[in-house]
């Protein structure tokens, strides 16, 4: 069992973090990065993680690629091959982006008591809904204002949508209606 740190605390080694239904581990090396990315699927799938987490099958318009094989194709194959493929050519210009949009968030907020006060946690899912339009999209929506808009409220529906169906027993997960439901 990895011992429960926070990131500062882990030196480059995996740390887990505790959740009520699952406990999570993080890497942040090079060489667990790697590790993570060469394992094989049946030790380590990034497609089982994600609906673990975004409970696709009641939360994203009930699509779950595990049992619609010739839907779910497209996102399989852009998320395992596509995307990872790609990673290389992505993550600089990714990392500038990233960067660039959180220091420009934080300056936009004011200091109280001499110090900065940002809502980090909007910081960090306006963030992240920028990398992934940028890595599944491209630089050019990103400019497009009403679609990060919509690509944001989508993003926060569903996670909230996914936390509360982790929540419900798994009996009564199939009745209950969520925001990003049909």
């Amino acid at each position: 069992m990895y011992p429960v740190l926070n990131v500062t605390q882990c030196n480059g080694e995996p740390f887990e973090v505790l959740a009520p239904d699952s406990r999570y581990v993080f890497v942040s090396s090079p060489e667990h990065i790697k590790e993570v990315e060469t394992a094989p699927e049946d030790v380590l799938s990034l497609y089982a993680a994600s609906q673990q987490v975004l409970q696709p099958q009641y939360t994203m318009h009930g699509f779950n690629w595990y049992e619609k094989p010739t839907e779910g194709v497209g996102f399989v194959r852009a998320l395992r091959t596509l995307l990872t493929n790609s990673l290389p050519e992505i993550l600089p210009s990714l990392g500038h982006a990233v960067r660039e949009r959180f220091a420009e968030l934080h300056d936009r907020h004011s200091v109280v008591n001499g110090v900065k006060q940002s809502p980090v946690a909007r910081m960090i899912t306006k963030t992240v809904v920028l990398a992934n339009v940028i890595a599944i999209f491209g630089k050019d929506l990103e400019k497009n204002e009403a679609f990060m808009e919509a690509a944001l409220t989508y993003t926060e529906e569903l996670v909230v949508s996914a936390e509360i169906v982790r929540l419900v027993p798994k009996m009564l997960r199939p009745y209950g209606a969520t925001p990003t439901s049909p």
